[in-house]
């Protein structure tokens, strides 16, 4: 299933100090986000990838210079197929190269994994190269991530250093913007230039929320029409739904779609009628598409159309403490469970069907207030019902 990632393409080419909006380009479908700088300088460009910039102190500069070990003036550099930094005196001192995320809605436990090369040495003078994250802008609120951490001092000239799977889970599930920094500060002090950093081959990768939370799918038998109902308790990103049907449980065609609520953390209910459904035991099937296309298929459920199919009615009482009544064509073994709005089922019993009507006790009274979701499963046929206790 797709998670859409969105990065915000930080503006080379201008003049510097200018400011202006940020433009943005979409993560890749799924995990990883790869830049290599090997297109984008390449060998001897001098244009940031879509997505970076750099900065000295905290006034862009998007005049990168095409640099090697000998390099001694202050600047930001592309040391052949790679960007990085040398300062000197007050340029660069500190600065930065910042990626930038417009939104990480649905992406989890995200990491970063890289290279630090060390270009250039000088004896007396080193720098830190460090990680840090924010949600605030591309030159404020960060916050250092430990195990990003990068001193030059005692690093041969021309060492790589390579940092894997470092958490970036601050950035988890947010709306963005959001901001990964590589801040290059002195650490010795004096005057003069400092040593040349760069940076390669960075990985961004995550785990993906599901595009929706489906909450329950159900269809249920009205006359001689079939009334379909299903309700999410969030969806990312998701721009329909396909209705399939089918008559044997394994060839589904579609009947309907419905529009998607697109990003929403909000309970959406969803209602359609197939009003001519096949005879004997017709099968519904729920497909979630999201914008590029991509789609996830849920399993299916199923309605006997036959006269007397199974069925489950609230009678009297609460619905935390009420009965039920319940029709069965034949005797048979079912399940009641109830689940809770992330699935959890909370409560669970086996029970004996006679063949016609019956009633059940079930009693909830122990439960918080919220919304769960009531199912009946006997043999192939299954009843849900949404439960809102007060």
């Amino acid at each position: 299933m797709k998670r859409i990632f969105t990065l915000i393409i930080l503006l080379t080419g201008l003049a510097l100090g200018t400011a202006k909006a940020q433009t943005t380009v979409s993560f890749p479908s799924s995990s990883p986000y790869t830049e290599d700088f090997n297109t984008t300088p390449g060998a001897s460009g001098t244009t940031y990838p879509t997505g970076w910039r750099s900065y000295s102190n905290t006034t862009f500069d998007g005049t990168m210079t095409v640099g090697s070990q000998s390099s001694t003036t202050g600047a930001n550099y592309n040391y052949v197929n790679r960007i990085g930094i040398l300062g000197s005196g007050s340029t660069f001192l500190p600065g930065s190269i910042v990626l930038a995320i417009s939104s990480t809605t649905g992406a989890t436990s995200m990491t970063i994994s890289y290279d630090v090369i060390k270009i250039r040495e000088t004896a007396t003078r080193s720098n830190t190269f460090n990680l840090e994250i924010s949600t605030t802008s591309p030159t404020s609120g960060f916050t250092a991530i430990e195990a990003g951490a990068y001193a030059s001092g005692t690093i041969s000239e021309g060492t790589t250093t390579s940092f894997s799977n470092i958490s970036i889970s601050g950035l988890d599930n947010n709306s963005g913007p959001v901001y990964i920094r590589w801040m290059y500060s002195d650490v010795t002090g004096g005057s003069g230039s400092r040593d040349g950093i760069a940076l390669d081959n960075v990985n961004v990768s995550w785990s993906g929320a599901l595009p929706i939370s489906l909450v329950k799918f159900e269809a249920e038998k009205l006359a001689e029409k079939v009334q379909l109902t299903w309700v999410t308790a969030t969806e990312i990103n998701n721009d329909k739904f396909i209705v399939e049907r089918s008559a044997n449980g394994e060839d589904f065609a579609a009947i309907a779609e419905i529009k998607g609520a697109g990003n929403s953390k909000e309970l959406n209910e969803y209602t359609m009628v197939d009003a001519n459904p096949f005879k004997g035991t017709a099968y519904y099937r729920l497909t979630q598409v999201d914008f590029d296309g991509t789609s996830t298929s849920f399993e299916p459920v199923a309605v006997n159309m036959n006269k007397g199919s199974l069925s489950m009615e609230q009678g009297a009482g609460s619905l935390e403490q009420g009965v039920w009544s319940i029709y069965s064509p034949i005797a048979t073994e079912a399940l009641i469970d109830v689940k809770d709005i992330n699935g959890k089922v909370i409560y669970s019993e086996k029970i004996q069907l006679k063949e016609g009507y019956q009633h059940y006790k079930l009693n909830l009274t122990s439960q918080q207030t919220g919304i769960y979701v009531l199912q009946l499963i006997a043999g192939k046929e299954s009843i849900t019902k949404k439960l809102k206790l007060n």
